[in-house]
């Protein structure tokens, strides 16, 4: 009877160490997200910034730059983001070439995240490159 109940125990006692590892590999994954995602837009910020108050022979870099950064978000950010992104851009896009390129994001953000989180993205992202 007593070993029945230490075994018990102890089975109790594993699940509960399994559980807790699992929450916090879980808390883990996201906080490491939201670290990606905050220097992501940390970056567009202060690049589109810069590129703001560049002057002639500097604007070159500071928009290619912006340009890779706002990629970067339409990859990392979620649907809210990007359609905050895309609407800010709006005045920039070339509408012909957006419907490849949400197609592109779209594969890029399934294998990173799988189906859902692809399927979580808007239905066209602008591309625009600034020059």
């Amino acid at each position: 009877m007593e070993q029945t109940i230490t075994l018990i125990i102890a089975i109790i006692g594993l699940f509960g160490s399994i559980v807790t590892i699992g929450i916090n590999n879980i808390y883990q994954k996201k906080t490491d997200l939201r670290k990606i995602k905050e220097s992501q837009y940390i970056d567009f910020l202060s690049c589109l910034a810069k590129a703001k108050v560049a002057k002639d022979e500097d604007k070159y870099h500071y928009n290619l730059t912006l340009s890779a950064e706002i990629q970067s978000i339409y990859l990392v950010g979620n649907k809210d983001v990007q359609e905050a992104l895309r609407n800010f851009l709006g005045v920039f896009g070339k509408e012909n070439q957006n419907e490849l390129y949400t197609k592109l994001i779209l594969e890029m953000k399934k294998d990173l995240y799988g189906d859902k989180k692809g399927s979580s993205s808007l239905d066209k992202i602008s591309f625009t490159v600034f020059e």
